[in-house]
């Protein structure tokens, strides 16, 4: 993006999906799950994300899990294996289900297929067992889902609330704040542009062509350039 004629940034997914949260609604300790091929969460603490060294906070998805599976990272046993929808579709499979896609699978649990709905509520169960886990390590306020499992989670959200509730390690955990996102598969696009804004309003409708690094004066670029347009 070297050569594009105006500034840009990049973000993860699940960080820019816990942006738009911020950013927007204001919450100062959240944690933002994405579920779809993999498993990732965004984290705000104290109303600041968490990146870490090496921007692998809330890679969550790569915790080590109990199985063997191969993940697309390279190695085995990633939690992903085990909680992201395409384990769904496995286990869907080998009860007997059929649907190559969750399009299919939703179709089927909103008909009322028992086979579908007891593959979701496994999914739901072990979300919930997961989140007592995720709520030990960040203690998030609340806990918005996107991805894909937003439109599951009419399903997913009783066994989830429940499993959360039997597993919480403190008593506060047992009614965390659980809901779909309200953006849905525009959350990331949503907080990329929140990466912008939040820059552009704490200069007073300028842009900074520079970050400033140490106290050192913003390189600035009046409203109307071609860089303030971009911001």
């Amino acid at each position: 993006m070297a050569s594009f004629p105006l500034p840009t940034l990049a973000e993860n997914d699940a960080k820019a999906s816990a942006l738009s949260e911020v950013f927007f609604h204001g919450e100062e300790n959240l944690a933002y799950l994405v579920l779809s091929t993999g498993l990732g969460v965004g984290v705000v603490s104290d109303g600041r994300l968490l990146r870490g060294a090496s921007g692998a906070a809330g890679e969550v998805g790569h915790w080590l899990g109990s199985g063997e599976a191969p993940c697309a990272c390279g190695r085995k046993g990633c939690l992903e294996t085990e909680l992201g929808l395409g384990a769904l579709l496995q286990h869907h499979r080998a009860l007997g289900g059929e649907g190559e896609d969750l399009e299919t699978l939703l179709a089927q649990a909103q008909a009322g297929h028992p086979v579908a709905r007891v593959a979701l509520a496994h999914l739901g169960s072990a979300l919930g067992r997961f989140l007592a886990n995720l709520a030990v390590a960040y203690d998030p306020a609340r806990v918005v889902v996107g991805g894909k499992a937003a439109e599951l989670f009419s399903f997913l959200e009783a066994p989830l609330r429940q499993a959360l509730a039997d597993h919480a390690f403190l008593e506060t955990h047992r009614a965390l704040s659980v809901q779909p996102s309200s953006y849905g598969h525009l959350a990331a696009a949503v907080g990329g542009a929140s990466l912008f804004l939040a820059r552009f309003f704490e200069l007073g409708g300028l842009w900074a062509e520079s970050p400033r690094r140490n106290g050192g004066r913003y390189e600035e670029v009046a409203f109307g350039t071609r860089h303030g347009l971009g911001a």
